[in-house]
């Protein structure tokens, strides 16, 4: 992978950790499954927590190399070069926007998240809501008063990775990268 600097530096090192405790975290909800369920639950928060920090804060990186899945093979084979950089140009300014759009409904997200203090709610099986409480609607309350990694340790991690986005952005139109 190319580095392009000191941020993109810090976004790899955060995607590193993330995928190593998403990686251990699962492994570890796998053997708490049989030694000690009630820790298992912990274990499946963490690395849904890690998964989303790796996958949003990957945005800037892949803006600074403009690496996201394009269909150029088709594309530059049927149109003339002039019509494939106005194609070009015309998906750069899309996903600028698209970019923006997420990074404002994620900070509301996260915003809500934070005023709220919800928590994830444990994973119980449709089974085991039944043998506990009788129906799923009571399972539903019972999950607000659980302890658990507050949401928005998550939704942060979308505002961040779509924040990153924007800068890398603004870098590249600055740079008079292409």
């Amino acid at each position: 992978m190319e580095r392009k600097g000191f941020f993109d530096s810090i976004a790899q090192f955060v995607m590193l950790i993330s995928l190593i405790v998403a990686i251990v975290c699962t492994l570890g909800s796998f053997v708490c499954h049989f030694i000690s369920p009630e820790s298992k639950n912990l274990f499946l928060q963490i690395s849904f927590c890690a998964y989303g920090w790796m996958v949003f804060i990957s945005v800037g990186p892949s803006v600074l190399r403009s690496a996201f899945m394009k269909i150029d093979i088709l594309i530059k084979a049927i149109f003339p070069d002039s019509v494939n950089k106005i194609l070009a140009f015309v998906c750069e300014v899309i996903m600028a926007v698209l970019i923006a759009l997420m990074f404002y409904y994620s900070v509301m997200i996260f915003k809500d998240a934070y005023e709220s203090q919800e928590r994830f709610a444990l994973a119980l099986d449709i089974g085991e809501q039944f043998a506990r409480f009788g129906n799923p609607g009571k399972a539903q309350a019972w999950y607000k008063t659980v302890s658990g990694i507050p949401l928005y340790s998550a939704f942060l991690s979308a505002a961040i990775g779509y924040g990153l986005g924007i800068i890398s952005y603004v870098i590249r139109v600055l740079k008079g990268d292409k």
